[in-house]
């Protein structure tokens, strides 16, 4: 294994046309790699458009399932950082809209938040235990989140996070992270991360990539066999 792909301590990926194949599943090769790697306690986060729910389904579904190792999640293109086991959301806010969702979570007679400060970006920090009702409730708030995030802007908050609430400490250096579209763009500029393209991706990210695995039926997974022998967190 090359020297800079040692003590990797997290794999973060994208969801469509990276992990999932063109028809939406799991692949087998892919859920048996990380499944391997998180079991090397090695931590699996999807970074993503989508919301909570989505890849809630992914890891129950798909038979990797709900660890300390994949319990964290980055959704609407990294302005929603969830934790599955807890049901704690982090939701960033735009600044001028924090008095705002305050006034709302009380008109709701909602209580279980409160307002946190991530790398300078105000978080409503919230626990709802159903995800039918977690919808209907970003969507009351939704004018109120931050409009200027980016999916690296949520990695690097998640790391933040972790630190301040798990006592883990993660490097954005001992990040490897799996794209293939537009908003996958800011984290392949990060030098920090170790950004690899599967070979579906869109010719910029090629253009960016740190490396280029095979496609998103098994491009994860290639990769990892080929280049990853894991050193978990307690090594």
């Amino acid at each position: 294994m090359r020297k800079e792909l040692e003590n990797i301590k997290m794999i973060a990926t994208d969801i469509d046309g990276t992990l999932l194949t063109n028809d939406y599943n799991l692949s087998d090769q892919n859920q048996m790699a990380i499944t391997e790697l998180v079991a090397d306690q090695v931590y699996f986060v999807m970074d993503t458009g989508g919301l909570p729910q989505a890849g809630y389904q992914i890891l129950t579904e798909g038979g990797i399932g709900v660890t300390e190792y994949t319990k964290w999640f980055i959704g609407s293109n990294g302005s929603v950082i969830f934790n599955f086991i807890t049901n704690e959301s982090f939701v960033a806010l735009q600044n001028n809209n924090v008095k705002t969702v305050e006034k709302t979570f009380k008109k709701l007679d909602f209580k279980r938040y409160e307002i946190v400060e991530i790398n300078k970006v105000d978080y409503a920090r919230f626990i709802v235990n159903d995800f039918n009702v977690w919808y209907q409730l970003f969507l009351v708030i939704y004018d109120s989140v931050a409009v200027g995030n980016d999916k690296n802007t949520g990695l690097i908050n998640l790391l933040s996070i972790m630190k301040k609430y798990d006592k883990v400490n993660i490097k954005q250096e001992e990040v490897i992270y799996f794209g293939d579209n537009k908003n996958d763009i800011p984290v392949f500029k990060n030098e920090k991360i170790h950004c690899v393209a599967v070979n579906n991706a869109i010719d910029e990210l090629l253009n960016l990539c740190n490396e280029v695995t095979s496609d998103n039926n098994k491009g994860i997974s290639d990769y990892l066999n080929k280049n990853v022998s894991t050193q978990g967190l307690d090594d």
